[in-house]
């Protein structure tokens, strides 16, 4: 977001005398992309606050944890995709920091565990059934 918004205020309309961050269509595509974050800004600290009591028993959160990783990386790939067409072309150049988030944020796709996995546990979860980390195409009973 930070980069975002030194972006669209250095990039001018110049036929309408105004950045982009002065305009209201880009700030409410901005608003857009922050209705999806916050909520994973806000479920991660929930998480972690969990995660430290000393009561809480961490393996009971795991479900929890791999569905918010999964949500958040999600969320994550599409923020940098819509900064990044909000900026424009300015977002493609080799050096900058659009370019490389935009690489770089697919990588939470496919750090393990991937959302093909995470779904199948979460599935199992919600069913009772017994789940581990390795995909198994056998019937589950």
């Amino acid at each position: 977001m930070d980069q975002a918004r030194a972006a669209l205020s250095r990039a001018r309309i110049n036929h309408l005398d105004a950045t982009r961050a002065e305009l209201p269509s880009f700030q409410s595509a901005l608003g857009e992309i922050m209705t999806a974050l916050l909520p994973m800004d806000a479920a991660c600290a929930g998480l972690a606050r969990k995660l430290g009591e000393h009561e809480a028993d961490s393996r009971s959160l795991l479900p929890a944890m791999l569905a918010l990783k999964l949500q958040a990386a999600t969320q994550a790939i599409r923020a940098v995709e819509l900064t990044t067409e909000l900026v424009g072309v300015g977002s493609y150049s080799a050096k900058g920091t659009a370019s490389r988030l935009l690489r770089d944020v697919h990588a939470a796709r496919y750090h393990p565990p991937t959302s093909f996995v995470t779904r199948q546990l979460l599935g199992r979860w919600a069913l009772g059934l017994p789940w581990n980390f390795d995909l198994n195409e056998h019937p589950v009973r």
